[in-house]
């Protein structure tokens, strides 16, 4: 959740009261704020650091975008590449910071190749 440039997490609900703290990574800080049942938003404790600027977002985007690749590489037989290209077509401004040869390294799923090897003695397909 978003607010006032500051992002949070939930932390608990307790009758219809959203609590929520700051979502800073890596950073301690003791931000909060109250979401009443109707929407009110409540600001209970100070953070210990400034708003976000372009930089998060950034961040955000390409956070997003890492998580979608990762979960459709998880459900779907298509390409890594094929997947990116899919999705940095909805999300052209992440993909901007998020290029492809970054993404195959970092993602976790290596494309696998078929080459056909021949032994003279056995004869095979071998996975390399």
């Amino acid at each position: 959740m978003e607010h006032d440039g500051f992002y949070y997490k939930i932390n608990k609900t307790i009758g219809g009261k959203r609590y929520y703290v700051c979502a800073t990574p890596n950073v301690y800080c003791k931000g909060t704020l109250i979401q009443l049942e109707n929407g009110t938003i409540i600001p209970n404790k100070d953070h210990t650091h400034l708003a976000y600027g372009p930089t998060f977002n950034k961040q955000q985007l390409i956070k997003r975008l890492r998580t979608t690749l990762i979960e459709r590489s998880k459900t779907e037989t298509k390409a890594l590449k094929v997947i990116y290209d899919e999705e940095s077509v909805r999300n052209q401004e992440a993909a901007l910071n998020y290029s492809w040869p970054q993404q195959s390294l970092i993602c976790g799923r290596p494309e696998e190749v078929f080459v056909q090897h021949y032994h003279p003695h056995y004869g095979s397909w071998a996975n390399i």
